[in-house]
């Protein structure tokens, strides 16, 4: 028979080993669940229930103020990014193929002694910020001022392209610049005519207006594209007779004024021949000198007869 105490110590081991045991064992988990496919993911993520809450009386209050924001899931802030992105790269392709050009060109041409002065006034479309070279050319011409804004412009010189016009554009929306441009040439005199040519800006609008102090001058323009004497109505009132109403000797011009359209020419040749001025200061070819004598005999013929007759008698 077993004592009580061996009893008690046995019972205080199997007490003490249960919890042992008990650690010792491994508790089952679940199997854990096969991963759907990528489409049936996406539909169930469609499938889900979003809900917004909007503080309808209170819209103003919480909106329309500073420090305000707007929560939306990553994925669909992504998206949102991605479509800035894709609009601001849409906007950069659209930009301008050129950065300026000259849209419009009006020049006023004078005659001098021996030189044709030009005033031109250029009107140049800036399209995008930056620093921007304008062809003006005229290299076989000398420019005397040049001007932007009441300012003197920068003017570069190459001996391939002739003269360009400096400038810097800051602001991003697209401006017109107005360049007040005056150059001069010499212009070749040959019998009868006089001719200068001009390597002059281009522009789709180009307007010339070429004025000789002297009346009834032949002006001819190359090209001709579309040309108008806008005083010949003026001069042909002044070659009429001083006695009709028509003619007012204070309405008489005493210049010539021709406007001509060139286009986009790459250059401008003016001729000139005045029509009063014929061959003046050029050397004579030829010089004859005429004398006539005409001797005038007046017969009086009933005197004469009266003569004869008597002498017949005697």
């Amino acid at each position: 028979m077993l004592r009580p105490w061996i009893l008690g110590l046995v019972g205080f081991v199997a007490v003490l080993a249960g919890p042992v045991v008990g650690r010792g064992q491994e508790t089952p988990q679940p199997p854990e669940p096969t991963p759907a496919p990528v489409e049936d993911a996406e539909k169930v993520a469609a499938s889900r229930d979003r809900a917004i809450y909007i503080p309808y009386t209170k819209l103003r209050a919480i909106f329309e103020k500073d420090g305000r924001g707007v929560f939306v899931p990553y994925d669909k802030f992504q998206e949102l990014l991605e479509t800035a992105r894709e609009a601001t790269r849409k906007i950069e392709d659209y930009k301008p193929p050129i950065g300026a050009l000259i849209a419009e060109i009006d020049s006023q041409a004078t005659v001098g002694r021996d030189v044709m002065n030009v005033e031109a006034k250029v009107s140049i479309e800036v399209l995008t910020p930056g620093w921007h070279e304008i062809p003006l050319r005229l290299g076989d011409a000398a420019i005397r001022s040049a001007k932007v804004a009441d300012k003197p412009a920068t003017i570069l010189f190459s001996a391939e392209q002739g003269y360009r016009l400096l400038l810097e554009k800051k602001e991003k929306q697209p401006q017109r610049v107005e360049l007040l441009l005056a150059y001069s040439k010499a212009f070749t005199k040959s019998p009868g005519t006089n001719s200068v040519q001009f390597d002059a800006p281009q522009a789709p609008v180009n307007r010339w207006q070429i004025k000789i102090a002297e009346m009834g001058v032949k002006i001819n323009v190359h090209p001709n594209l579309s040309a108008s004497d806008s005083l010949a109505e003026m001069q042909t009132q002044a070659d009429k007779p001083a006695d009709e109403p028509s003619a007012e000797p204070a309405d008489i011009p005493q210049e010539t004024l021709v406007e001509a359209f060139v286009g986009a020419a790459e250059q401008v040749r003016i001729d000139w021949t005045a029509k009063a001025e014929g061959a003046a200061g050029l050397t004579a070819l030829a010089t004859v000198q005429a004398r006539q004598e005409v001797v005038i005999v007046t017969v009086h013929a009933s005197r004469d007869l009266e003569l004869f007759g008597q002498d017949a008698k005697l």
